[in-house]
């Protein structure tokens, strides 16, 4: 489920059965102006506020607030298509009702729309200044189910989507009370539907699908679905933090001899990183070196696989907070393999962080290199 922070209850009414009813017996017209959409659906009756930036949209919504008219919400079915054609846009769409347009102070413009009933374009009428199409009914009104089904419907896809809010930390809890409070399979539907994460072709998919058993089953199956996921994510995070666990016992133990042998007068673990620092030298051609000091006590590891830094600087990343920095670094161009560089590079890139390497302190080490690779 996926319930941004903007959508806080201004955004997310419970539509009534009164106004269910009045959104059926809309009449819907001739042809409808068509504002398109990159990366979501508008179902009936939901509101959700997009993000409004390319110039003919902004002209639609600008006309059809002056005319107080409806529009007809359509998605594309690529995301990166800039400007989009008859042939860039689904077939089936909602009408919607213009509730708000908000300029924000960033210079963009939100609009909140209400989704009516759906339709389908048939003609492309107008290109310009935006598209406009004639359209016709799309679905009907659909029949309800038996009394029991629909009850027993409901509670399934409420239960289901409170356990999914329930696994994702980032959804408030209200969002969880706005789905017990639907108590209509139909509205249900369409809200979870419009909220759920997944892809635009899924929700497209579950718009034109007519038959409210039909729609509401492939609801229940698209939250199984998002469950499971949800769930292996869970697993996954549980065996990180275990792993980080482990090192982080290990990292302080070894800070502890560490102490007690340096009060002792005496460090073999000295001895022992210089002899592993020769013999990386001599051939670890994967292994990368991963410092950190901490609290005042310093300490460095050879690593032999680009997984075992990674997991420290994950571990690293966990426990330092400002004023303290994390920055990465390999050790040398002969000391570490391409591909663990390369991963390296990866990390540096995405997390912004400080990257360090010494490409010529050792004048030996610059001639081997370029006699290998035939460059410095």
């Amino acid at each position: 489920m996926r319930f941004s922070d903007t959508q806080d209850q201004d955004f997310i009414p419970i539509l009534t059965e009164e106004d269910e009813a009045a959104i059926n017996d809309s009449p819907l017209p001739d042809s409808l102006p068509l504002l398109s959409l990159r990366n979501t659906v508008l179902f009936p009756g939901v509101v959700i506020p997009i993000s409004v930036g390319r110039d003919r949209s902004i002209r639609l919504i600008k006309d059809a607030t002056k005319a107080e008219t409806v529009i007809g919400v359509i998605s594309q079915k690529e995301d990166d298509t800039e400007v989009p054609g008859p042939e860039d846009l689904n077939a089936v769409g909602t009408v919607a009702r213009i509730l708000k347009m908000l300029k924000m102070p960033d210079g963009t413009n939100t609009v909140i729309l209400q989704g009516q009933q759906r339709f389908k374009w048939t003609t492309i009428t107008q290109e310009e200044p935006y598209l406009k199409a004639t359209v016709e009914a799309y679905g009907g009104i659909e029949e309800p189910l038996p009394e029991e089904e629909s009850k027993a419907m409901v509670e399934s896809l409420r239960d289901l989507a409170v356990e999914i809010i329930e696994l994702s930390p980032n959804i408030p809890t209200e969002a969880a009370e706005a789905i017990r409070g639907i108590d209509r399979l139909g509205f249900l539907v369409n809200f979870i539907g419009s909220n759920m994460q997944v892809g635009v072709e899924d929700k497209q998919g579950l718009l034109v699908k007519v038959g409210l058993r039909e729609r509401a089953q492939k609801v229940l199956e698209l939250l199984h679905r998002e469950k499971q996921m949800l769930s292996l994510k869970q697993d996954i995070q549980r065996k990180v933090k275990t792993d980080l666990d482990q090192q982080q016992r290990e990292f302080f133990l070894h800070q502890q001899m560490k102490t007690i042998q340096d009060e002792l007068g005496a460090n073999p673990l000295k001895e022992e990183i210089l002899d592993k620092h020769q013999e990386f030298y001599k051939g670890w051609a994967d292994g990368v070196f991963y410092s950190c000091d901490y609290a005042g006590q310093s300490a460095t590891y050879n690593t032999h696989t680009i997984k075992e830094f990674l997991g420290h600087y994950s571990y690293a990343k966990s426990i330092l907070m400002d004023p303290h920095s994390i920055a990465i670094g390999a050790h040398s161009l002969r000391a570490v393999g391409e591909d663990a560089l390369k991963e390296i590079v990866k990390l540096h890139e995405s997390e912004q962080i400080p990257f360090h390497i010494h490409i010529a302190e050792q004048q030996q080490e610059v001639d081997e290199f370029k006699c290998t690779h035939g460059e410095r």
